[in-house]
């Protein structure tokens, strides 16, 4: 029953979101590898780091995986969000001078206290109802496909797209959910599956939606909105009036990941794979990794790589040579 009403919600979504072939997981796996050996040649670890992290969420035993992640030092828990989740943004600490934290203090304040409130105002088809404080504790049934604008997770005023079905009760539920969010913090999106126990450290947790929040979510027939305060944004709001930044969105401290469109375009990729489990079993068939569980479908992966790697001709030209990273502040 859940399944049917996961198509039928992802149904109106399917040209913007339709689900990515083994062929073309491999290929965002290449450019992303490729990627993450290019900003570790200069020096740019953090940005590899992340690369490195996706790569090894969708195939640990990857070609060359190990030979690169060799090379780059681990992200301390600082660098990795960890329980915070999707509340961590993925920017790196710069050495700010007293003239930049003057300058930004004012505008990393206000920021903050928007941060504390996110909503979005949709459009679409759908009956559901979610109220949640915290996903540990929530309650909600139903099925949407809907587009909206609002004040996002991240920073993003803008639109989003998001289809879903499912069901929750306190800690534990079956959901599907794919979205797609454009806005002044970039474009991210992708599609996530989970059942039985909600964790913070779950995929959707910790690239789309804040596990810590209090709020509501409501679409009837035609209409919705969703609610969320997040509590977590409220302890950096205050601490940040004292110059602590532990969520590392101030502006005076940290800079965006420096990584090229073609990085990003494809990272989303290696991303959208990593939360979805029929992406997930078609990139193991094209391998011909085989039916086997996620710990055991890699263990034997480097031959088999080799040996059913597609032609050269088959991936893009970005694929081959990364394009230049540029400087992304969002």
């Amino acid at each position: 029953m859940l399944k049917t009403l996961c198509l039928f919600a992802l149904l109106p979504l399917a040209a913007c979101t339709s689900p990515l072939t083994g062929a073309e997981i491999d290929v965002a796996l290449q450019h992303t590898l490729a990627s993450a050996r290019s900003h570790h040649e200069a020096g740019r670890d953090v940005e590899s780091a992340h690369l490195l992290m996706a790569v090894t969420r969708v195939d640990p035993k990857y070609p060359g995986l190990a030979d690169v992640d060799d090379q780059v030092p681990t992200l301390t828990d600082w660098e990795h969000p960890g329980w915070l989740g999707s509340n961590k943004r993925q920017r790196e600490r710069v050495d700010a001078g007293i003239l930049a934290r003057v300058l930004w203090y004012i505008p990393d304040r206000v920021l903050d206290v928007l941060d504390v409130f996110s909503f979005d105002v949709h459009i679409g088809v759908g009956a559901m109802a979610n109220v949640h404080v915290t996903r540990a504790i929530q309650f909600g049934v139903g099925f949407r496909s809907v587009g909206g604008i609002g004040w996002h997770d991240q920073r993003s005023l803008g639109i989003r797209t998001q289809a879903e079905a499912g069901f929750n009760v306190l800690a534990a539920g079956a959901q599907g959910v794919s979205a797609l969010q454009a806005g002044t913090s970039g474009v991210h999106g992708g599609s996530w599956d989970l059942a039985g126990l909600h964790s913070p450290n779950d995929d959707i947790y910790r690239d789309d939606r804040d596990y810590w929040a209090l709020g509501a979510q409501v679409t009837a027939g035609v209409a919705g909105v969703d609610v969320d305060v997040h509590p977590v944004e409220i302890f950096d709001t205050v601490v940040g009036f004292l110059l602590f930044d532990p969520l590392r969105d101030d502006f005076a401290t940290t800079e965006g990941l420096s990584l090229s469109d073609s990085d990003k375009r494809f990272l989303r990729n290696v991303e959208r794979a990593a939360g979805n489990e029929d992406m997930l079993h078609s990139y193991r068939l094209y391998k011909g990794y085989g039916p086997e569980t996620d710990d055991d479908a890699t263990e034997d992966a480097d031959a088999p790589a080799e040996a059913d790697a597609p032609a050269e001709d088959n991936a893009p030209a970005e694929a081959e040579t990364p394009a230049e990273a540029g400087s992304d502040d969002a």
